[in-house]
Parts: structure tokens; C-alpha cells; sequence
């Protein structure tokens, strides 16, 4: 079961809105080098990754090892990262992960077995939350 999963992403979805709302918008912009994320563009990358995400636990239900294909640096280019409202970025990644716990808690066992990228649902979402940890530490540094 991925209760410890349900658990954390409910944590963070609870406890991080009102963290990220404090923080300074120029730390969040700035870039260690021009190759490097911002902390407003790793932030992207975790609303990128709920995206890609529900994507893979409403298919992986019903299509047999779906393969879900993600470029991670175009992505967070082509949302506009760098340059969006850091609010509405926050609105975002809580309403995408609100409807990954929705989801995951609608899943039977049978259903946390299927697999999708050669994984089960099961492995993805305790990896997607372990994904999530590193990031979030990321940006808290």
C-alpha cells in the first residue's frame, strides 16, 4: 500500500503553500549559472513532474506499461518558469497534487500492481513523493 506516500505528499500539500508564499521572489529567480535552474524553475520542474505524473496513475489504470515521454529541461523552458507569477505556480503544484492523492486513494491493490514505465503504480508513487523531498530540499537551501 502507499499510505506513507498519501501521507507525506498530505503533509507537504498542507504545511509548504504558506512556506513558499514567504519567500524572497529574487532568491527564487536567481541563477547559478545560465545553464542552471532557479528555485522558481526547479519549482516548475515539481509541477512539471505532478503533470507528467497524473498523466502516468490515470493511464497506468488502464493501459498496459504506458509509456509517458517528458523532457524535463523543454518543459520547464516552455512553461515559463522564470518569468511566471510565483502565486499562481503555488496554486498549481497544490491543486496537481491534491489530485494525485485523490487519485492514489481511489487505487485498488490490483490496480497498485499494474505498471507503467516498467514500474508499478506502487513503486512510482512513493518515488514521486521521494522526488518531491529532493527538490523541496533544493529549494529550502
Amino acid at each position: 500500500m502507499i499510505t506513507s506516500a498519501i501521507q507525506r505528499l498530505e503533509q507537504y500539500i498542507a504545511e509548504k503553500p504558506s512556506h513558499f508564499r514567504l519567500l524572497d521572489e529574487s532568491e527564487l529567480e536567481f541563477k547559478p549559472t545560465l545553464e542552471k535552474w532557479s528555485k522558481k524553475e526547479i519549482f516548475g520542474h515539481l509541477i512539471d513532474s505532478a503533470t507528467n505524473n497524473l498523466t502516468r496513475f490515470i493511464s497506468g489504470q488502464f493501459e498496459d506499461n504506458p509509456i509517458i515521454l517528458y523532457d524535463q529541461d523543454h518543459w520547464c523552458k516552455h512553461n515559463y518558469y522564470q518569468v511566471a507569477d510565483f502565486s499562481q505556480m503555488i496554486v498549481l503544484w497544490e491543486s496537481l497534487n491534491r489530485q494525485l492523492v485523490f487519485i492514489w486513494k481511489q487505487l485498488s491493490s490490483e490496480a497498485l500492481q499494474r505498471k507503467a514505465n516498467d514500474h508499478t503504480l506502487s513503486f512510482l508513487a512513493e518515488d514521486y513523493v521521494s522526488h518531491l523531498e529532493h527538490h523541496l530540499n533544493q529549494i529550502a537551501e
